[in-house]
């Protein structure tokens, strides 16, 4: 991967040379390559195997690649989630987040739970937890465990309230402390 990419890098100039017993046979450049969108492909699926194989090692699955099967941009990016929750790549400092990030909640006690911690107005830890998943790698479907997201400190604010049946849907707006910090995780059972 890192050879593929230092040869994208059109900034990049990669020289070589090839040596057999000790002796110097070939030497040359290498320039942006001629080839360059079979180049990128072939870079993007060497992150995908890499991502594929990291997944797999944390399931304690196996799969043979499959060079020729058709990989979904939506499968490469839910693969690539699920990589770096594995990796623990998946946190953010509050200088890596530009913006008000805002979110829906929908909430069946009425939203008297939520009015209450908006209303209290303190800085507290948000978790946002996620039911097992799907995620396909080479074709076929594994199951991933649930997930918890923690953000911390956190203030909410109320951007607009919907009442539908026996729920009430929220959108909020999530004010980040200077000191903010969000990580997501596996829930597994060990």
């Amino acid at each position: 991967i890192s050879l593929l990419e230092a040869i994208l890098d059109p900034s990049a100039s990669i020289s070589f040379a090839l040596g057999v017993e000790g002796n110097q046979v070939a030497a040359g450049n290498f320039h942006t390559p001629k080839h360059i969108e079979e180049m990128n492909e072939t870079l993007a699926f060497a992150h995908y195997a890499r991502r594929a194989r990291n997944v797999l090692r944390y399931l304690r699955k196996s799969a043979p690649i499959h060079i020729f099967e058709s990989i979904s941009t939506d499968d490469h990016r839910a693969l690539a989630r699920v990589s770096d929750i594995v990796e623990g790549k998946l946190s953010y400092q509050r200088s890596e987040i530009t913006g008000s990030p805002t979110m829906r909640v929908a909430c069946t006690d009425g939203g008297e739970s939520l009015m209450e911690i908006v209303r209290k107005g303190e800085f507290s830890v948000l978790q946002q937890k996620e039911p097992a998943s799907m995620v396909t790698i080479y074709g076929k479907p594994y199951e991933v465990p649930p997930t918890t997201s923690y953000y911390a400190p956190v203030r909410l604010h109320i951007l607009s309230k919907k009442k539908k049946k026996d729920v009430v849907d929220f959108r909020l707006r999530i004010e980040m402390a200077d000191n903010f910090t969000s990580q997501t995780l596996f829930d597994v059972q060990q």
